[in-house]
């Protein structure tokens, strides 16, 4: 678990090559059209996820939930700027799938303080993160065409 700016988990060689290639793959079928173009996925993968929750100092209290997923492709130069994530998500993990190198995720203390760290993109590696307003501040850009595989506990 780190903590620095806030707590969050990052996980390095998150799924079995052969599952992780096949994710590549898919997701680099998606057109970009528009900054970020998602593909939404009718199923789960890897559904235990949701119980890192459990690792969390805070987590949202919460009654029923639901998961949903969706492949991201960004194109090069988009810059989101920095956020948090919206209030219905209790829990955002991100598995960075392609290229082999891009930009990661920058971390913020507070909407307009500095950089503290930044989660290395490294393929194959998930972040993930209780969100908490006005508190779990980050951006992320795409040097070159970014894909990821998104997962959000809502």
């Amino acid at each position: 678990m780190n903590y620095e700016p806030w707590q969050h988990l990052v996980i390095e060689n998150f799924l079995p090559k052969k599952e992780f290639d096949y994710h590549c793959w898919r997701a680099q079928q998606i057109d970009i059209v528009d900054n970020v173009n998602r593909h939404f996925l009718d199923y789960i993968p890897f559904p235990g996820i949701q119980w890192l929750k459990d690792d969390f100092d805070f987590v949202r209290s919460h009654d029923d939930t639901s998961v949903f997923v969706h492949y991201a492709a960004t194109k090069a130069g988009f810059h989101h700027p920095r956020h948090v994530d919206s209030q219905f998500k209790i829990m955002s993990a991100v598995l960075y799938l392609s290229p082999e190198e891009n930009h990661g995720t920058d971390l913020y203390r507070s909407e307009k303080g500095e950089l503290i760290t930044n989660v290395d993109w490294k393929p194959n590696t998930l972040f993930v993160f209780c969100g908490r307003y006005n508190h779990t501040w980050h951006d992320y850009r795409a040097t070159t065409n970014r894909y990821t595989l998104n997962w959000f506990l809502v």
